[in-house]
């Protein structure tokens, strides 16, 4: 009988799973076409996906490397709320070098390193380009140090993956790389030069949004929160 019913639940489960990738997925065809036509109905729709994988992201498990991901969602959500909606992108980048540090907390945890350590590596060089980049204008001095951080957590989770192989550490590190390639939609995007054209811009804000959605799907499939099969 228990067993049954255990079946029971395990199946509804998978069966929320793919109702959850549904939605998304929907979702994602519905505002990248908006994006591809110039419709201003894209935003809320972005908005809302971001907001559906932070519901999500609260299923992701008790574990302690699983804890920070509903952190990283929320975070999310704040970032997006300056980005998309407010279109206040400075105070955008300031939310997602948090999301960064969470990630790099996520990371260390995985790799049973120490926490305060590997948030000084990426500090202490993101700092010392936030000085350099005050001098050229407060959009780079805050997007430097992102950098900083994300490329330093790429390595890391690239590094996890070698050291240990397993379904979870290969898509984190993919998550990150994926999303490392929509953030240089976005530096495109708000370049000041005249190589890039409107069209070219626009180009760049779209890549950014095919890659950002999937990225965030894929460090959700690193926890518990999608149901597909044991994460480890």
């Amino acid at each position: 009988m228990y067993k049954y019913c255990g079946k029971k639940v395990n199946e509804m489960k998978k069966s929320m799973t793919w109702v959850f990738i549904t939605v998304i997925a929907a979702l994602y065809i519905a505002f990248i076409t908006c994006d591809i036509f110039y419709m201003e109905q894209s935003k809320i729709l972005k908005f809302i996906s971001v907001c559906i994988l932070a519901l999500g992201s609260t299923f992701s498990g008790k574990e302690k490397e699983n804890k920070p991901v509903t952190l990283i969602f929320l975070f999310t959500v704040v970032a997006d709320i300056f980005f998309v909606l407010l279109n206040k992108p400075i105070y955008g980048i300031m939310v997602y070098i948090v999301i960064q540090l969470v990630h790099t907390v996520r990371l260390a945890i995985i790799s049973k390193k120490e926490i305060k350590t590997e948030i000084l590596k990426r500090v202490i060089p993101a700092v010392c380009l936030f000085c350099i980049g005050v001098f050229i204008g407060p959009v780079v001095a805050l997007a430097l140090p992102y950098a900083v951080c994300i490329g330093i957590n790429i390595v890391h989770a690239i590094e996890n993956n070698v050291k240990y192989p397993s379904r979870v550490n290969l898509s984190y590190a993919v998550a990150m790389l994926v999303l490392a390639v929509g953030d240089i939609g976005v530096g495109l995007r708000n370049i000041q030069t005249g190589f890039m054209t409107p069209e070219m811009k626009h180009v760049a804000y779209i890549v950014t949004w095919v890659t950002y959605i999937p990225s965030l799907v894929l460090v959700l499939t690193t926890t518990k929160a999608l149901n597909f099969k044991e994460q480890r």
